[in-house]
C-alpha cells in the first residue's frame, strides 16, 4: 500500500512538472497595436480600445493563444516589428512592411491613403499638390514619389488628430493619410464631409495581420486561420462598421 501510494504520489508530480514546463514553452509573441486614434487608444474611462486594437483581440482569442495586446506609439511600432523574432501587429501593406515582415493574411479592410483638402482646395492630380501647405502625420510613409518630394511644402505633426485640427483651423491646405481615419477624426472635431473637397487618392493598401519573420510555421498557420475565420463570420467587418460606419 506504502509502494502504490508513493507511486502514485511521484506520477502526480510527474503529471505536474510535465504541465508546468509545457506552459513554460507556451508561445510567446508580443501582439502590438498602433497607439493612433481610431486604431488604438486609451478611452475616457481608462480602457483601451481602437478598431485595429479590437480587430486583433478578436484575432488572439480565436487563435486560442495566450496572448497580450499592448498599445505602442508608432515611432516604436516598426522597431519592434523588425527586431523582435516574435511579434505582430495589424497594419497597412505598404512597400516598407512588404519588404521587411512576414505578411499572414489580409483581414478585408482596404484603406485608401492620400490627400483630404479643406473645401475650396481643388485637387485634381498630382501636380495639383505644388504650392499647397500640407499636413503630413509623422511615420506616414506609403508612397515613394511623395515621401521623397521636397518640392512640397509639408509640415509634420506628430498624429492624424493634430493634422486634422490644423486642416480645421485653416492653417495647411490639405492632411495627407488614410482618409477613413482622417474623416473619422474630423467628425470626431466637429466637422462634417461638407468641409472637405474631393480627395486625391494616392495608393490603396489592405490591412493585414503582419509578424516577424522569425514566427515558427505552427504558429503563423494558427493566426491565419483565425483571420480567415473571422472574416468568413463576418465578425472583423462588424468591429469596422462600428467606427467608419457612419463617417462618409
Amino acid at each position: 500500500m506504502y509502494l502504490r501510494n508513493g507511486l502514485c504520489c511521484i506520477y502526480i508530480i510527474f503529471i505536474f512538472s510535465v504541465a508546468v514546463n509545457a506552459r513554460s514553452q507556451d508561445v510567446v509573441i508580443d501582439m502590438l497595436s498602433m497607439e493612433q486614434v481610431p486604431y488604438g487608444y486609451v478611452d475616457e474611462n481608462g480602457n483601451a480600445k481602437g478598431v485595429l486594437f479590437d480587430i486583433l483581440n478578436k484575432i488572439i482569442v480565436e487563435s486560442k493563444l495566450d496572448l497580450f495586446n499592448q498599445l505602442i506609439p508608432i515611432r516604436r511600432l516598426d522597431l519592434e516589428l523588425t527586431q523582435n523574432k516574435s511579434a505582430c501587429s495589424l497594419v497597412a501593406d505598404v512597400p516598407n512592411i512588404i519588404n521587411n515582415l512576414d505578411l499572414i493574411e489580409p483581414i478585408g479592410y482596404k484603406i485608401e491613403v492620400g490627400v483630404l483638402p479643406r473645401k475650396g482646395v481643388k485637387l485634381f492630380d498630382y501636380k495639383s499638390l505644388t504650392g499647397k501647405v500640407l499636413a503630413v502625420p509623422f511615420g506616414i510613409e506609403f508612397d515613394e514619389k511623395f515621401d521623397n518630394d521636397t518640392n512640397l511644402q509639408k509640415l509634420t505633426p506628430p498624429k492624424y488628430l493634430n493634422a486634422v485640427r490644423m486642416l480645421k483651423a485653416g492653417r495647411v491646405d490639405a492632411a495627407v493619410g488614410a482618409i477613413s481615419n482622417l474623416l473619422y477624426l474630423a467628425k470626431r472635431e466637429g466637422m462634417a464631409r461638407d468641409d472637405f473637397d474631393t480627395p486625391l487618392i494616392l495608393s490603396q493598401h489592405d490591412i493585414q495581420l503582419v509578424c516577424s519573420k522569425g514566427l515558427d510555421k505552427t504558429t503563423r498557420q494558427t493566426l491565419k486561420q483565425a483571420v480567415k475565420y473571422l472574416k468568413s463570420k463576418g465578425q472583423i467587418e462588424e468591429i469596422l462598421s462600428t467606427y467608419f460606419g457612419a463617417i462618409k
